[in-house]
Parts: C-alpha cells; sequence; structure tokens
C-alpha cells in the first residue's frame, strides 16, 4: 500500500467519524428539543407551569442543529441546489460551474464565520446572556463561527482534492 493510498483511507476514516459524531450530537439535540417542547406544552396547559427557561433552550438547541449540519452537509457536498438551467451542463462547463458555485460559497462561509466571531467578541464584551436563565450569548456564537469556518475549510480542502485529482488525470 503506497503513502498516498494509506492517507487516503486516513482522510476517509475521519470524514465517517466527523459526520457519525456531527449526526449523533445532531440527533440528541432534537430528541433533547422535542422533550423540551412536550415538557413546556404539558406543564403549561395541564399544570399551567410552563418549563423555565424553555424558549431560551429551545433556541440553543435549534443553533446546535443547524450549525452542527452545516459541515456534515458540506462534508456530503448535499447543499440545495436549484438547477433549472444547469441540468443541462457537461463537461468543461459544468466544471466550471460547480468551481464558480464552491468559491462562492466558501466566501460566503468564511464572511458569515468571520461575522459571527466578531458580534460573539461584542456579546462578551458587553456581557450578554439569555434573560431567563442568564447563559452567556458569546460561547455559543463561537462556536456558530467557528463551525461556520470550519465549513469554509472543508470546502477549501474539496476543491484543492478536486484540483490535484484533476491534474493527476491529465499527467497520466
Amino acid at each position: 500500500m503506497s503513502r498516498q493510498d494509506h492517507g487516503a483511507r486516513r482522510l476517509v476514516r475521519l470524514r465517517r467519524r466527523l459526520l457519525f459524531a456531527a449526526s449523533l450530537l445532531s440527533g440528541i439535540m432534537l430528541i433533547a428539543l422535542t422533550a423540551v417542547t412536550v415538557l413546556d406544552v404539558v406543564g403549561r396547559y395541564l399544570f399551567n407551569s410552563p418549563l423555565n427557561g424553555a424558549a431560551e433552550l429551545t433556541e440553543f438547541l435549534l443553533i446546535g442543529v443547524i450549525f452542527l449540519g452545516i459541515p456534515a452537509i458540506t462534508l456530503n457536498d448535499e447543499h440545495l441546489t436549484v438547477e433549472l438551467l444547469t441540468e443541462q451542463l457537461r463537461g468543461k462547463a459544468e466544471v466550471i460551474r460547480k468551481g464558480a458555485v464552491q468559491i462562492i460559497v466558501l466566501a460566503f462561509f468564511a464572511l458569515a464565520g468571520w461575522q459571527v466571531l466578531q458580534h460573539a467578541d461584542r456579546l462578551a464584551l458587553y456581557g450578554e446572556a439569555t434573560t431567563y436563565l442568564g447563559v452567556p450569548y458569546a460561547p455559543i456564537a463561537r462556536v456558530a463561527g467557528g463551525l461556520l469556518l470550519l465549513s469554509a475549510l472543508v470546502i477549501a480542502w474539496q476543491m484543492l482534492a478536486r484540483i490535484i485529482g484533476r491534474k493527476g488525470k491529465e499527467v497520466s
């Protein structure tokens, strides 16, 4: 087995592990989200006592599911696309389209991640926290920004792998 094959297998295993971890955490958060909602509704209507901080917990769980899902979707290259005009593209035109879309998405994730991290710094500076539970917003915003930047890195890695793979085909 060559070094290149060994490295490729390690990357495939790493990708699988990351997808498994993101899926597991997202699944746990979805179950927790369901439990919070059920407890809040049952408490509110049967016992006239809603779950304290349910709205804040719901917000945090949704943030977790969404921002964990972005890198997982990016790893699988499964972003939503609408192919009304582009489904007819073949060959070089399709390669150019895919590259252009990846550049746009890379730029968006990098810019959004950077902006979220900047916002997290402001949240920390002002000591912003949730009203009822008193949970600080800054760490959650930092994780969200970091996951967006991770998604940008994944796209950059995919683009680099595609370029290297294409050059390898041209040489042989």
